[in-house]
């Protein structure tokens, strides 16, 4: 009867033990899920609350940009080694 009680109490141990481990891993992954998440809602609010105007005049100079890069492939295009003599 003792070995039977013994054996018990040492199963409750266990299972504490494990509880305890499970516990620890959910609470770190909790802890983990909402850093993710206040990262994203960062990410989100920088996304909404941009500057317009800022916007508007990065596309405007990124616009001009690809279009001389457009020009200068067409000049280098009529290039040729008989022109160049």
């Amino acid at each position: 009867m003792v070995g039977l009680v013994s054996r018990a109490v040492d199963n409750i141990d266990q299972l504490t033990f494990n509880l305890e481990n499970t516990r620890v891993r959910l609470d770190q992954t909790k802890q983990g899920y909402a850093t993710e998440r206040n990262l994203l809602l960062n990410t989100i609010s920088d996304v909404e609350n941009v500057d317009i105007n800022e916007v508007a005049v990065r596309l405007n100079f990124l616009q001009i940009q690809l279009e001389a890069s457009f020009r200068i492939t067409a000049r280098l295009q009529d290039l040729s080694l008989v022109n160049f003599i």
